[in-house]
């Protein structure tokens, strides 16, 4: 059997990128994996994910290296904003060989103005073309699976757990909290930085990029932390590379998402799980349904700092309980496992049609 991975990889800048990569890693062994990127991704082929002619790009691949199976790993951005991803409707269309894609965001309904409403139907048309030119669709929560199903009708739905690269689990120091990840509005900053007031005891790092056009909000997270003069918030402003997110995660005990918007499952939650750390997340999208689930963490409502506290500290108080659900998640979701329920899909997906 030959893959084509369809994706960001590293050294681009990009979680789904990261995803991929770990995905890789633990399939390569049971499957012919062909990594095929974009301009800043290290694979073995680079093509433009924009191009209106990505389906001529992909199919010369599947033809010159015998590619059994296309899987997309999509992020909406990664396949052209202006183009509403119509290169890639049109290649899942035409493409002959099965198809698999794995959705890192689900349109979840939600209360929004005129201009997000907007978006968001703009997205769910997106959606329902992928979802119908595809074999497989794959998502990380049940719930995701579900809502799918529902919505668009179909069968084509699964659930396979995001992957957990397990660490050793060392000694945690409750009082240390880390915001980590790329760092815009919507990720709900300011209202964690409200929350320190009241969180004398606790310490707080945030680490994390801030991308073109964030630097007005940036500067309104420095001035909140000057403004309250809080002595116990440190902030590291940069793409974090991976051999710093390891020191970061070692060094706390409790990891803070207080997200106001999240249609994904995120990939610093699935990684303070592999490093056994309970976390603190808002109950918006998809972010809370593992931690509700499996209960490695405390969910509350988003865009309140006083949650957020509260959050915080009975998550300290209970770290044992959080820490006994973090072990019963790490059964299912480890990388070997999720690699395994991969190669499974693909087998049978060439088994219908043989």
């Amino acid at each position: 059997m030959k893959l084509g991975l369809l994706s960001p990889f590293p050294p681009k800048k990009c979680g789904v990128g990261i995803y991929s990569y770990n995905l890789y890693r633990n399939l390569k062994d049971k499957v012919d994996v062909i990594r095929i990127g974009d301009n800043e991704s290290d694979s073995d082929f680079k093509i433009n994910f924009c191009s209106f002619k990505l389906g001529e790009q992909l199919q010369r691949i599947i033809e010159s290296q015998g590619i059994d199976i296309i899987h997309v790993e999509y992020n909406a951005p990664q396949f052209g904003r202006l183009s509403l991803n119509a290169g890639l409707i049109s290649a899942l269309r035409s493409i002959k060989i099965p198809k698999v894609i794995t959705l890192h965001e689900v349109q979840y309904d939600r209360k929004c103005g005129f201009i997000e409403k907007a978006r968001l139907g703009i997205l769910r048309l997106i959606e329902k073309k992928l979802i119908s030119y595809s074999d497989r669709v794959i998502v990380h929560t049940p719930n995701q699976a579900e809502f799918l199903r529902k919505k668009y009708s179909t069968k084509k739905v699964e659930c396979i757990y995001h992957g957990l690269e397990l660490k050793d689990i060392i000694k945690k120091n409750t009082k240390n909290l880390l915001f980590l990840g790329i760092i815009t509005p919507s990720k709900g900053v300011h209202y964690l930085i409200g929350a320190m007031s009241g969180l004398s005891e606790y310490n707080l790092t945030i680490a994390g990029d801030t991308p073109k056009g964030m630097q007005v909000y940036k500067k309104k997270l420095l001035s909140l932390i000057s403004e309250k003069g809080l002595k116990n918030v440190k902030t590291d402003f940069r793409w974090i590379p991976e051999n710093d997110k390891e020191e970061y995660f070692r060094s706390a005990g409790i990891v803070v998402l207080p997200y106001t918007w999240a249609p994904y499952q995120s990939g610093v939650l699935h990684s303070a799980v592999s490093y056994g750390i309970p976390v603190v997340v808002t109950n918006t999208g998809s972010l809370g349904e593992i931690a509700k689930e499996f209960l490695i963490g405390e969910v509350i409502k988003p865009g309140i700092s006083e949650e957020i506290s509260e959050g915080i500290k009975v998550v300290s108080k209970n770290y044992s309980k959080y820490s006994a659900g973090i072990m019963k998640y790490r059964k299912v979701a480890n990388w070997e496992t999720v690699s395994n329920k991969h190669a499974k899909l693909y087998a049978s997906l060439l088994k219908n049609i043989a």
